[in-house]
């Protein structure tokens, strides 16, 4: 046999074991991503996990709007349209929340609206026979996301088919502190010289945390105030979040 064939025949047997090991990782793969769940009780599953991750985006973007709360304090807050106003800085004084209190508010605007989400009846009507507990909601503020954990127990039966359903997780990224850390900054820089909009000081902590500010009078039942509005230049979520408050 000559070189020219034994170059190919090399060459061939190289390609097939490429193919194989290809074809490995592409079945473990497929086999990894299969569901722990039958296929009748899936959708269920889907549906809740898909109610828990969407309200969660629109909690944050409505505490956000509100600086953080979900029901926000009347003696810190003024009322613009349907939202809330909070102020961060009242009476020479600095109310900016911790992140334990946005937490709790995360998990009072989700006990207060997930139920609607989940209507569990249209499957009922699809034959499925559904018993469920009432769920409680945990959320944590990390460095870069929150994650949030909903503990529902559920029994599902459909036919020869009975799951136990309970632990469900959904995560946002987002970085609460980078918008509390600079909100922080904008506070101290307003409380040196209160009512006057330092421009030098914004674009400082713009290009600290790389977001973008926008600050401007407002007039609120005939007082004159100062809103700022905070967004992520990195942001990750589909919409924008703008993250507001107010200044005496």
């Amino acid at each position: 046999m000559d070189k020219k064939a034994q170059v190919t025949i090399f060459v061939i047997i190289a390609i097939l074991i490429i193919a194989a090991v290809s074809l490995f990782f592409l079945l473990k793969s497929s086999i990894g991503e299969k569901s722990k769940y039958p296929a009748e009780i899936e959708p269920i599953y889907n549906h809740i996990s898909t109610c828990l991750k969407d309200s969660s985006i629109k909690g944050l973007n409505f505490i956000a709007t509100q600086g953080g709360y979900y029901k926000a304090p009347e003696a810190l807050s003024k009322d613009c349209f349907d939202k809330k106003l909070v102020f961060y800085y009242l009476n020479s004084r600095e109310y900016i929340p911790t992140t334990k209190k946005i937490e709790h508010e995360m998990n009072d605007y989700l006990l207060n609206y997930l139920g609607d989400c989940f209507d569990l009846n249209y499957y009922r009507k699809q034959g499925y026979n559904i018993t469920e507990k009432n769920f409680s909601i945990s959320t944590k503020v990390n460095a870069e996301n929150l994650n949030i954990k909903m503990d529902y127990p559920l029994v599902i039966s459909k036919r020869e088919t009975k799951v136990s359903l309970k632990n469900f997780n959904s995560e946002i990224t987002f970085n609460t502190k980078k918008f509390l850390d600079s909100s922080k900054e904008l506070v101290e820089d307003y409380s040196k010289n209160p009512e006057f909009i330092c421009l030098s000081c914004i674009a400082n902590t713009e290009n600290k945390y790389n977001l973008n500010i926008e600050a401007g009078s407002l007039d609120l039942s005939g007082e004159n105030i100062t809103l700022f509005s905070i967004s992520d230049k990195e942001q990750k979520l589909n919409q924008e979040l703008k993250w507001k408050f107010i200044v005496e």
